[in-house]
């Protein structure tokens, strides 16, 4: 399993990703296009990792920092990756970025 930190060229994948994955795990039921995706990720508080299993991109942490806090509000793992440590490695990577930044903590906001 393997994550990266999204860039900008990400939207599209990411879009994907919460399209297969539609509502679940989120507070605020949205349908973001590719260009509201790739606006976030071109924001200079905000960021997402992405998860390869293997078989291709499956899973999304979506974050944004508020003063010395992260936020993290959407984790997405398609339905054939679940399981499988996806979205543990996507938390994981989130906390773990927050930590290096310094940040005071990590409020999730997730379902």
């Amino acid at each position: 399993m393997r994550l990266r930190r999204a860039g900008v060229d990400d939207a599209q994948t990411i879009h994907d990703i919460l399209a297969q994955v539609g509502n679940e795990g989120t507070l605020a039921p949205v349908e973001p296009t590719p260009e509201d995706v790739r606006a976030f990720l071109a924001s200079e508080d905000a960021g997402a990792f992405i998860v390869d299993d293997g078989d291709g991109d499956r899973g999304a942490a979506m974050f944004k920092s508020q003063g010395d806090v992260l936020w993290l509000f959407r984790v997405a793992v398609v339905a054939n990756a679940r399981g499988r440590g996806a979205g543990r490695a996507l938390v994981n990577a989130v906390e773990a970025g927050a930590r290096g930044a310094g940040a005071a903590g990590v409020f999730v906001q997730v379902e």
